[in-house]
């Protein structure tokens, strides 16, 4: 597996410098697009009255009106209802009341004191772990 995956890499290596050593590039400015280019035949802006009268933009929020209003409360009317499937669905439905079983109570079932885990031995620092080699290659 390791062969494998060291003989891919020096394949795909090789296969990106021949596609980079195939490259022609030609100077190193940039392009315009075809638009850019004719910037020069367009005519050039100019700031109109409109744009710069502050009356125009700087408006109060007391000359809009804001109106507060709120939706009905939906409802399901009838023709909503009519020979459709839901209808049962929506009908209420009386669910049995909730009993405490014997498995719930059962000290048997819940005491963990008889639980046997496995035992694990002490950590110990071992020579090997303290040494400067084994951690500063």
């Amino acid at each position: 597996m390791k062969t494998t995956m060291k003989q891919l890499t020096a394949v795909s290596f090789i296969a990106l410098i021949l596609l980079v050593s195939n490259v022609s590039a030609e100077g190193t400015q940039a392009k315009a697009s075809g638009y850019v280019n004719n910037v020069n035949n367009e005519s050039s802006l100019r700031i109109e009255n409109w744009m710069i009268n502050s009356e125009i933009w700087n408006v109060k929020t007391n000359t809009i009106d804001f109106v507060d209003q709120s939706d009905s409360p939906l409802e399901i009317e009838n023709w909503m209802m009519i020979n459709w499937e839901m209808q049962s669905m929506l009908a209420d439905q009386a669910e049995p009341a909730m009993e405490v079983e014997s498995w719930m109570t059962s000290p048997e079932v819940w005491n963990t004191t008889g639980f046997s885990a496995e035992k694990e031995t002490a950590l110990n620092v071992e020579s090997w772990m303290m040494e400067n080699k084994a951690w500063n290659n």
